[in-house]
């Protein structure tokens, strides 16, 4: 598989993720949201590594300080309408 190919399909399995964890909120269903936050955190650190040239253990700490300290915290908090915000919006207006 092609690296674009492949950061593509990381790119769709966070978005698919991100529209389940916001049903999950919207149902109240705590077991699934957590089961499809971690889909959505793992494809997320590949992607940081894949795009980012990143190692796991530094996109890992990417991701527990954007789960725990920026905008996902306040969507969760806050109960905010859409899907979670993801790590795209910081690392793609960089690119831009």
């Amino acid at each position: 598989m092609e690296k674009n190919e492949f950061i593509r399909k990381l790119e769709g399995a966070t978005q698919q993720a991100a529209e389940a964890m916001k049903d999950a909120m919207t149902h109240n269903d705590m077991a699934r949201f957590q089961s499809t936050a971690e889909g959505w955190r793992q494809s997320q650190e590949t992607w940081l590594q894949a795009t980012q040239g990143m190692g796991p253990e530094k996109a890992r700490a990417v991701m527990v300080g954007f789960a725990t300290g920026g905008e996902m915290a306040k969507w969760q908090t806050q109960r905010s309408p859409g899907p979670p915000p993801s790590v795209f919006s910081l690392y793609k207006k960089k690119e831009d």
